[in-house]
């Protein structure tokens, strides 16, 4: 009951067991997913509703908070739950054999975007969940052919309910009827485990279901890509900042940066499924969306894009609470004050007295430019060779932004929260957004941890951070862009597969090494998570003269790579270059600057040993070597350590420490 591997044509057939635990039933999953879908009860809705929200949960998309997505939220165990759940539906082969049974459902389920009758579209979606049980139930090897197994008449009920008109239009209860009552053993074969209909049946909905063309991928659209772009040059620009007395700033900063980008790519992503559903999806992650689209992509896109941070009756932003924080500051606005939308415009630097709405939106819109990452949308086939160069924004009136700005004549007391929430503190409104976001973004983070020591009472309650980790993971492009087939071209169904599998292994490896019992609660932070850009911080509390665990948490996740790649890459080795900088007498900014450095001499190191070791690791599609930086490899006051194929670089300069 194995899938194809997508990653070579010459690999073992995936495995699916151990991907769920063994008190998880898929059937389960889906049902609590639907159960707890935000908003309504998605029973009420109408039956295209219904579909999408299957459909969703089976493509690894299911709401998880209000208009939030697993990828929006990946460390969270929701976002876990959903993306393993999809790994195991795309671990099953297909009736056919040639690809995965969530392949299959999505494929089926793009069929019926053309469907206009209720009744058309009933026939394709019972179809659809006869295989999607039959599938499960195989996988499971469970034999019941008189009835339904309990699983599946429970989701029944929360999907559609037993009103029995939809249970005449909705429950598959002929369908699977027909294919078990001819049942002779547990593989798949297409004249026993799929719902059939006579050739000589006529009509739209069922012509392909006689030959199967139903399951396969049929694309009829343009291959659209959206990227935002020098996101690390972006996030460098907001974040910095070098002041002695305050070193917990800049960290705030930089989580509200990269909260920010998730944001962004979180509305993307949001609007493509709305417009195109979740079956267009081929690649995402990375900072980047592939999907089937159309000519009017670019503009649908664009439109989510300027209204990242708009409010107003049909739409609230993910950060609604730290804008109107921002709002009430800039309008000098109480608690108890109502804010209005003229308040929300100051943000953008819009006067109270401008109502024209296309003036506001223009300069909506000019002020997301000035702010925010360029944003790249094309066809596949038609993306610019080489990257936009970097403008970065300063406001001169800004105390960040401007660091040698005079405050002597700002009499602001108290901290930091003090000032930042005082409209005289000489601060642009987007470092006050990316403040708040950043603070409300630690403490939602905390939230998704569920071992750990609990707090010593004889210790400080203060924390502070000891070390930081950079990692990004090596030759992804190469692993991304290898041949499924020598001298064949990968199809969109195997790009799409690789994707949501790497998705889901990569944040399972990542939640779970940070999540240990061995270590004092949340004592590993994820300052970013965007994609395999990764930075942890090491927090203790404050005058423990603890030693750092970020050795130990490396050695994990290395450990796991190495792992995932005997089972499922083979030959290609998943690995990661990082830099540690450890605290000595350095303040945030310049451990970040740090632990960047070491982290690009750490893939330089690694790129030179694998174009001695392993060439194809490092070769790409034109035959080139991956080239690095000789130069960057000589340096006395660095060390360098290697967990199976990852490599760790960090300063020996004013430390006293040995990497275990």
């Amino acid at each position: 009951m194995s899938a194809p591997n997508p990653w070579s044509k010459d690999l073992e057939p995936l495995d699916h067991q151990g991907i769920l635990v063994s008190e998880e039933d898929p059937l389960a999953l889906i049902r609590n997913f639907i159960l707890n879908w935000p908003g309504e009860e998605t029973v009420k809705f109408d039956y295209q509703t219904r579909h999408n929200r299957l459909i969703q949960i089976i493509a690894g998309y299911p709401e998880i908070d209000v208009g939030r997505y697993p990828l929006d939220w990946p460390l969270s165990k929701k976002a876990n739950d959903a993306l393993r759940l999809t790994r195991y539906f795309d671990s099953i082969k297909s009736p056919d054999g040639k690809t995965s049974l969530r392949s299959v459902l999505l494929n089926q389920s793009r069929g019926t975007k053309h469907l206009e009758t209720e009744n058309e579209f009933g026939k394709a979606h019972r179809r659809m969940l006869s295989v999607l049980f039959l599938g499960v139930r195989h996988a499971e090897n469970i034999i019941e052919n008189s009835s339904l197994t309990l699983g599946e008449h429970k989701l029944l009920l929360v999907l559609h309910s037993n009103n029995q008109r939809r249970v005449s239009k909705f429950w598959p209860l002929k369908e699977m009827k027909a294919v078990l009552n001819n049942a002779e053993n547990l593989d798949w074969s297409d004249m026993n485990y799929l719902p059939r209909v006579k050739p000589s049946h006529q009509g739209k909905v069922c012509d392909s279901w006689t030959d199967n063309r139903d399951l396969l991928i049929i694309n009829r659209n343009d291959l659209i890509s959206v990227k935002m772009g020098k996101i690390q040059s972006w996030i460098s620009n907001w974040s910095d900042y070098n002041l002695e007395n305050d070193v917990s700033f800049g960290a705030t900063l930089l989580r509200g940066a990269s909260a920010v980008l998730e944001s962004v790519m979180s509305g993307l992503r949001a609007s493509i499924i709305h417009n195109y559903g979740v079956e267009s999806i081929v690649v995402d992650g990375g900072g980047r969306i592939e999907f089937m689209g159309d000519d009017e992509s670019k503009g649908v896109l664009l439109e989510s894009f300027y209204s990242i941070f708009s409010i107003s009756p049909n739409k609230t932003p993910y950060f609604n609470y730290e804008l109107e924080k921002v709002a009430r500051i800039v309008s000098r606005k109480s608690i108890n004050d109502k804010v209005s939308q003229s308040n929300y415009n100051l943000i953008y630097g819009i006067p109270e007295k401008v109502k024209h709405k296309s003036i506001i939106r223009d300069k909506r819109k000019e002020w997301i430019l000035q702010h925010l990452p360029r944003l790249s949308i094309a066809k596949i086939d038609d993306l610019p060779t080489g990257g936009e160069e970097f403008h970065p924004l300063k406001h001169n009136d800004c105390c960040i932004c401007n660091p040698n700005l005079d405050l002597k004549e700002v009499d602001i007391k108290g901290g930091r929260d003090s000032k930042m929430s005082d409209s005289k503190y000489p601060v642009c409104n987007f470092h006050r957004l990316l403040y708040f976001v950043g603070k409300a973004q630690r403490m939602v983070n905390s939230t998704t941890k569920r071992l750990g020591i609990p707090l010593d009472l004889n210790l400080n309650s203060q924390r502070e951070v000891i070390a930081i980790s950079r990692l990004d993971l090596n030759s992804l492009g190469i692993l991304f862009t290898s041949k499924f087939e020598e001298g064949k071209d990968n199809c969109s169904d195997l790009r799409m597969r690789r994707s949501i599998r790497f998705n889901s292994q990569w944040w399972d490896i990542i939640r779970s090494s940070l999540d240990l019992d061995c270590l004092d609660f949340d004592r590993i932070v994820p300052w970013v998570a965007a994609g395999d850009d990764i930075t942890l911080a090491d927090y203790v509390p404050t005058g423990s003269q603890k030693s750092t665990h970020l050795f130990d948490i490396l050695k994990n996740i290395a450990s796991k790579l190495n792992h995932l790649s005997d089972t499922e890459y083979n030959p290609f080795k998943l690995s990661y270059g990082a830099g540690v900088s450890f605290r000595g007498k350095k303040n945030i900014s310049q451990m970040m600057n740090e632990s960047h450095k070491s982290e690009v001499k750490a893939k330089n190191l690694w790129k030179e040993r694998m174009s001695r070791e392993f060439r194809f690791m490092v070769t790409k599609q034109d035959g080139q070597i991956k080239e690095f930086d000789s130069a960057a490899l000589c340096d006395l006051h660095s060390s360098e350590k290697w967990y199976d194929d990852c490599i760790i670089v960090y300063s020996r300069v004013g430390i006293d420490f040995i990497a275990p």
